[in-house]
């Protein structure tokens, strides 16, 4: 039997794999990262088109766009599209963030001659149906009712206001009455703004052969191109700090969001930020969640988040406690970031902390389809695999000394507090 008094043996970080990814470039200039495994029968593939809620004009038209893709072309109805879906085998998955609009599909490798000229249709023929339109808008506005009753997602909203203004893209959110406003004008202006190949970048992992890149050139590669883009939306400067606390008398809970503008990916000392950020509160051993639900029992789940877009970024603590308590978890909260830029860490925390980051890190890449995300991750901000070996090294070699600096710069009097409850 197994002695489980004895600790298992320590091992040096092993290297992180290598992810053999090759680029190719369709007819048309979308370019194509590929991870290629052919002892897997399926592929992945995920399209990401520059078409996000950032360049809406409108709130819930980009959400709509992407969303009413599968909702019928010139040549086939919803239900048609439905059954080619599901007779290939074809998990398939579309979703508006705020910078990109991004379609996921899995399915066999010999499906690929049914899904690539379905998606050809859905990127040149889409009809956006009125009758289709004004369904979404139903589903939409009940999961819109559902969630103003979440004490988290009207905190989360506020926060994004408070931070980057009600009408900047970053800060904008959803209404009974601007989900109502939008026409099917203009999601089909959206859709030929936005929806062409030099918006496009397409990911594909798995069983890919050169048969497979054929039949995606003449379909994908045939969309239509278009160089231009919309100007950067600048934000103008936080104006206001004050707390904010916004009360609701049939929720039993408190949502608490701390937060404040941020980086994106692309800052030299994000990787050293991120440390910083699982030491306070990015993983089950964290400060955070040490005192305010271990030591304490003020909430069942504390955690802190470095949130990275395109243009901005935002990092924000959350909690969800009781009325009575919110005081003091705010408190609590301060206190850990006051301790933070005080102390330093010492060295057991940090090898504890180092050794879960780098394990996570290991698993991120555990197979071509956790491959491709990492890919993805990277892509988005214009960065190279180099990133992940610069990552490894800043959390083998990082110091006490060096996250406490960190924190004097990261934990200043600045947070914007929203509490809701």
């Amino acid at each position: 039997m197994i002695d489980r008094s004895i600790a298992p043996q320590v091992f040096p970080f092993p290297a992180l794999p290598t992810v053999n990814l090759t680029v190719r470039t369709l007819s048309n200039g979308i370019p194509c990262y590929c991870i290629g495994n052919t002892q897997i029968k399926l592929l992945r593939m995920d399209i990401r088109i520059k078409a996000g809620s950032y360049f809406q004009t409108q709130t819930s038209v980009a959400r709509a766009c992407i969303k009413l893709l599968t909702e019928g072309t010139e040549k086939h109805s919803s239900e048609e599209i439905s059954e080619i879906i599901d007779y290939s085998g074809c998990y398939f998955e579309s979703r508006s963030e705020r910078d990109f609009a991004v379609i996921s599909i899995y399915f066999p490798a010999t499906s690929a001659q049914k899904i690539f000229p379905l998606l050809q249709e859905m990127f040149t023929q889409a009809v956006f149906q009125e009758d289709k339109i004004k369904i979404f808008k139903q589903k939409i506005k009940n999961s819109l009712a559902i969630n103003l009753e979440k004490t988290s997602y009207l905190g989360y909203c506020q926060l994004a206001q408070r931070i980057f203004g009600a009408d900047h893209p970053y800060g904008t959110t959803a209404t009974m009455e601007n989900i109502d406003a939008f026409t099917r004008k203009d999601v089909l202006q959206f859709y030929r703004q936005y929806y062409h190949a030099g918006n496009m970048r397409i990911f594909l992992a798995g069983n890919i052969n050169e048969d497979i890149i054929d039949i995606l050139d003449h379909t994908l590669g045939q969309i239509r191109t278009d160089t231009s883009s919309p100007a950067e939306y600048k934000a103008p400067p936080l104006a206001d700090t004050a707390p904010v606390h916004i009360a609701k008398p049939s929720s039993m809970q408190a949502s608490i969001y701390l937060g404040k503008k941020f980086y994106t990916l692309t800052h030299p000392r994000w990787n050293e930020y991120e440390v910083l950020n699982t030491l306070l509160g990015g993983y089950f051993g964290s400060r955070l969640m040490t005192n305010i639900r271990e030591d304490k029992g003020l909430a069942y789940n504390i955690s802190s988040r470095m949130s990275a877009m395109v243009h901005d970024g935002v990092f924000y603590i959350h909690a969800d406690v009781n009325k009575q308590q919110v005081a003091l978890a705010v408190k609590e909260i301060y206190a850990e970031m006051n301790v933070l830029k005080e102390k330093l860490v010492d060295e057991h925390e940090l090898i504890t902390l180092k050794n879960y980051m780098y394990g996570s890190l290991l698993r991120n890449f555990d197979g071509v389809f956790s491959q491709l995300d990492r890919v993805m991750d990277i892509n988005d901000f214009d960065l190279s695999m180099s990133y992940f070996e610069q990552k490894t090294t800043t959390i083998k070699s990082i110091q006490a000394s060096a996250l406490r600096d960190l924190a004097q710069e990261l934990f200043t009097p600045d947070f914007v507090e929203v509490v809701v409850g």
